[in-house]
């Protein structure tokens, strides 16, 4: 399973495809028409956990332009515990997915959000993942139950729905050999998936990646590679891309963050190194350039 654009590079017995396509053929067949939302809609999560009628309870009083508001609120962090949650290799919803800020109450018992548990919270994302999942078993045809409001799902959703429930697609995971490309920007529930027990009893995973390129924390990535348990380790010590100027510097920074590999730059071109007053130079000349007006000191 490898991430590429140029499949016809590949033998036919070679299946190139993302980890959300994966999930999505497994699930929903390749003849689907399902479209995934990009996000959930706020208007839709309020409607369907009908968060309105919660407000108005612990509010009785309160006005139209307060209750938006507070709804408003209320749904983002409620969507933010879900795609927490998704984006974990946990099997059940809980206080940690939930954003540390509405984890405890600083904010007085005057201020609306006392008022608002981290149980609420739990809760509510609970109500909204069985949803989610109930949609995503219609959707894919194991269910005649339609579950009746429409929330869209998301691609990190069907993914989740695909890691909690693999053993019950085991057949989906018949591979020789999988090889899972940019290994570091793995989440924990794209690992769980990827490389966890019902992909490791159908096949022998490979993984590649470089841990000081991750740089997708902001939707989840985690350490989940470096940790992984390998019955081997190898390392890619030498480049073509560069030469032994560029390697040298590569190595001082490499050197600087942990790391024990000596990377060796094997382009027939030393390449040059620009000192960093020369850079600025250069930017400042772009600056000088263009039509933007600020002021450069």
């Amino acid at each position: 399973m490898i991430d590429a654009l140029e499949s016809h590079k590949f033998p036919k017995n070679v299946r190139i495809i993302t980890s959300h396509a994966f999930a999505k053929r497994t699930l929903f067949g390749t003849d689907n028409t399902f479209d995934p939302a990009k996000g959930y809609a706020k208007d839709e999560v309020a409607s369907l956990l009908d968060v309105n009628s919660w407000i108005k309870k612990q509010f009785p009083n309160i006005n139209t332009k307060k209750l938006r508001k507070i709804q408003n609120s209320i749904v983002r962090n409620i969507i933010r515990t879900v795609e927490h949650f998704q984006q974990s290799s946990m099997n059940q919803i809980c206080e940690e997915n939930v954003p540390w800020r509405k984890r405890s109450n600083s904010l007085g018992d005057s201020h609306w959000e006392a008022n608002v548990s981290t149980n609420n919270y739990v809760s509510w994302a609970r109500e909204l993942f069985d949803f989610v999942e109930s949609q995503c078993r219609y959707l894919a045809g194991e269910s005649s139950t339609d579950p009746g409001s429409q929330i869209g799902i998301t691609h990190d959703a069907y993914l989740k729905f695909l890691q909690l429930h693999s053993s019950e697609y085991d057949d989906a995971f018949q591979y020789d050999a999988a090889i899972i490309d940019e290994a570091q920007y793995m989440t924990d529930c794209q690992a769980s998936l990827l490389w966890g027990e019902t992909m490791k009893k159908k096949a022998r995973v490979f993984l590649v990646g470089d841990e000081h390129q991750r740089i997708y924390r902001f939707r989840g990535a985690t350490e989940c590679f470096e940790t992984a348990s390998a019955s081997a380790n190898f390392s890619l010590s030498g480049s073509f891309r560069f030469g032994n100027n560029i390697g040298s510097v590569a190595n001082a920074v490499l050197k600087g963050a942990g790391s024990t590999v000596t990377l060796k730059g094997m382009s027939l071109d030393p390449g040059e190194i620009i000192p960093r007053n020369h850079i600025e130079q250069g930017v400042y000349r772009h600056l000088q350039n263009t039509e933007w007006n600020m002021s450069i000191s």
